[in-house]
């Protein structure tokens, strides 16, 4: 987005911030009413809009806005997909083997990012938000 390292880890600490309240505000509404697949798919939504809002040619200010969403979303869907495995799997062999199945492939993403969002594909990093892509205006 044009900022120097210093202030772009200024301006991205409020959004994890902002993903934190958001967590635990969708779950607690979550375990409130029984049901975690909703909340699953709009945190999905909004991860969606928030990617597709920084991978777009927008203002820095909007892009901005969506790191807001595009963390919030994908954060908060970790803990609601665990939730959701471990009440619904029985025995604890089998709960635990999911659990841990869930976190590993959650490193896996990780590892992925690291490969598909290279220095030579700045500012827009277009091959990594590639699923997004039919969505994106061209330059």
């Amino acid at each position: 987005m044009g900022f120097s390292v210093a202030l772009s880890l200024i301006l991205i600490s409020p959004s994890y911030i902002f993903a934190i309240i958001f967590t635990l505000t969708t779950s607690f509404w979550a375990d409130r009413i029984h049901h975690r697949t909703p909340f699953i798919f709009l945190h999905s939504v909004i991860a969606i809009v928030g990617f597709g809002l920084i991978a777009s040619s927008v203002p820095s200010g909007v892009k901005l806005f969506g790191t807001f969403l595009a963390v919030a979303g994908a954060n908060a869907n970790q803990p609601a997909a665990i939730a959701l495995a471990q009440n619904n799997i029985t025995g604890m062999s089998k709960r635990a083997v999911a659990s841990s199945m869930q976190i590993g492939f959650g490193a896996i993403g990780g590892i992925a990012a690291s490969t598909v969002f290279r220095q030579q594909d700045s500012p827009r990093y277009i091959p990594g938000y590639a699923p997004l892509q039919c969505f994106l205006t061209s330059d």
